[in-house]
Parts: structure tokens; sequence; C-alpha cells
């Protein structure tokens, strides 16, 4: 566990004054197996409240405590309503233009694609009962966007690559000043200029925030995370990410190479369709082959020395071989649209 020179705790909240390195503030490891609290290993951190812990769950008896084969106790969620299990994790600060953070975690998704379920941030008050901030405003990681969301304005959220069922993955959401991004499993996968800033102190949840109807109640594991009160860099993400998730970027055959045969052509073969591995080119281990994984192994490619002359006269994915060359001599990924 990262030391620090001093620290400060909020009334209430997870996150503490500045030193001059990035703080752990808050850190939750879910190692107690049972009961209904979740530890903070940072000293004077705010300790999880965990609503419904016997039952609100995807363990034993519908316990929210589970036992993974790789990272051993974790804490679950069953995404429902009235029986929902969830953690409240004290609050955040009013996150302005200089208060930077680094939210990162481990996720294992059990739902299909829910566009609002919480598993980090925040919709609502938190109260009893709970209501909109006014102006609204909120701050989550969902299954599908990192949502930025202040005075109704959705400019400054930003898609995120899909969970899919069954995988774990390592996340990373990093704030420096007005810029957001976002890492998976240590790659940088997207990144958000944004332009209005919250101007209230919001709670922190995991895994939902309600067990009334409009609860926003999300289906998965959860383990390892981690709240700091500054950006940290990339080589720091890549760091948190334990070694049974760390990959070479494009290398989809995991040989410590980039080559055409053996990590393009998986690709290429699989392009727009479901699978179920890395093995068969999704790279950004969201179940589905796209232009994510395309441009990942196109910047790795080049990165590694490949020249663009190897992939001519190769069946390419639609839908081109011009429009993919091209795309290959560009920098810029071909984003999907981000959901409302």
């Amino acid at each position: 566990m990262n030391r620090f020179l001093s620290y400060a705790v909020l009334v209430g909240s997870v996150l503490a004054v500045s030193s001059s390195q990035a703080v752990l503030v808050g850190h939750w490891q879910f190692q107690e197996g049972a009961g209904a609290t979740a530890a903070n290993s940072v000293v004077g951190g705010a300790v999880g409240a965990i609503t419904n812990d016997a039952t609100g769950g995807l363990g034993v008896d519908g316990s929210v405590w589970a036992t993974d084969p790789v990272f051993g106790s974790v804490i679950s969620f069953n995404g429902g309503a009235a029986d929902a299990g969830f953690v409240r994790a004290g609050s955040l600060p009013i996150l302005t233009l200089e208060q930077d953070f680094t939210w990162a975690f481990l996720a294992n998704n059990q739902e299909p694609t829910q566009p609002n379920n919480i598993i980090v941030g925040n919709r609502r008050d938190g109260g009893s009962p709970e209501a909109e901030f006014t102006p609204r405003q909120f701050i989550k990681f969902t299954p599908t966007n990192f949502e930025w969301h202040m005075n109704a304005n959705t400019n400054d959220n930003f898609n995120v690559a899909d969970l899919t069922v069954g995988y774990w993955n390592h996340h990373a959401v990093v704030k420096d000043g007005a810029q957001l991004t976002y890492y998976r499993n240590g790659v940088e996968m997207a990144a958000q200029t944004i332009t209005q800033f919250p101007d209230v102190a919001m709670p922190l949840f995991f895994g939902g925030d309600s067990t009334a109807t409009n609860g926003e109640n999300w289906r998965g594991f959860l383990d390892e995370v981690r709240i700091y009160d500054e950006a940290l860099s990339a080589s720091a993400v890549q760091a948190l990410v334990p070694p049974s998730l760390q990959f070479l970027a494009g290398d989809v055959n995991d040989d410590g190479n980039i080559t055409v045969a053996d990590d393009f052509e998986p690709i290429r073969a699989n392009f727009l369709q479901v699978v179920s591995s890395r093995a068969q080119g999704d790279l950004t281990r969201d179940g589905f082959v796209d232009y994510d994984d395309w441009n990942e192994f196109k910047v790795a490619f080049l990165g590694a020395g490949g020249d663009l002359s190897s992939l001519q006269g190769l069946p390419v994915p639609e839908p081109s071989a011009a429009v993919l060359l091209a795309l290959l001599a560009s920098t810029v990924a071909l984003g999907r649209r981000c959901k409302q």
C-alpha cells in the first residue's frame, strides 16, 4: 500500500488534502468475507457501509461476499431493487477544475449491457429519500460510459468499450484538470475534455445506490477499488494492473510479438463478430471484435516497426482495404458514438 507524508480527512469524505505526490486516499480491498462493512485500508478513510449484505449479492445464499479463484475474496451485487446490495463509501469533495483524481478498480460484469447502472460513482444525493441535485449533476462509471454530468449537459460523457459478461478487467479513470482519460488493463482507451464542473460534494457508491425503484444497481463482482487525490501517470496506472490482466498491447496471441499472421489475422477473421476470448482478436476484452481492437493492433504494429506494405494484398475487414489502410496510417481511432 502506498504511504504518504500527510493527509487531512474531510468530514464524511474519502478524499484528502494534496501532498506533493498523488495520495491514495481510499482503498477498499474487500477481504472481509462477511459482514456489513468494507474496510478502507487508508488510515482515517471512509469505511464502506453495505446495504443488504446477506441477500444483495451473487455469493452463497445471496451474500454480497464471494470468492474468486484468482482474486480471492471479492464483493458482488445482484442488480436488484428492494433487495439490492451496494456500498456507500463516504463522499467526494467538490470536483472543481483544480481537484484532480484517479479512480481505479477491478470489475467483472454479470449483466447484459445496462448503460445507467453504477459500478463506481453516484446518481443522486444519497439522502433518505434520495433526491436529484439542483442543478442535476452526477459522476459515474457504468458498463458502457463514464458519465460526467452537470446541469443536464451530456456532452462531457464519453463512451467506453461495453463490458461483456464474465470478464475481469482493470479500469482507471484519471482527471487531470479538464482532461479525463480512461484506461482498461493499463491501455488508454478513451479521453474527453470536460467543460463544466460540479458545485456540490457528492456521495460515493459501489455497485448501485438505492433500494427504491429508481435505483441504478449493477450486477457483477468488484475488487480493489482505489481513489487517489491526483492524476496518476500512464505508467502508474499500468503498475496497478494485476499480472493476470497484463497484456502487451496489440498482441492477440500473447507471445510477446506483434505480427500480421498471429495478431492481425484473428481480428480480420472475426471482425464485427461476438467472440469469447482475446485469442479471437478481442484485444479490448469487451466480447466483440471491432475498430477498437483494430486500432490497438494498428498502434502497436506501427510502434514495433511494422510496415504498411505488409498488409498489401491481404483480405482485410470491411468496409474496404483502402479504408482500413488509411486507418492504419492514421493516428486517430474511429470511436463509437457516445451513448446519450
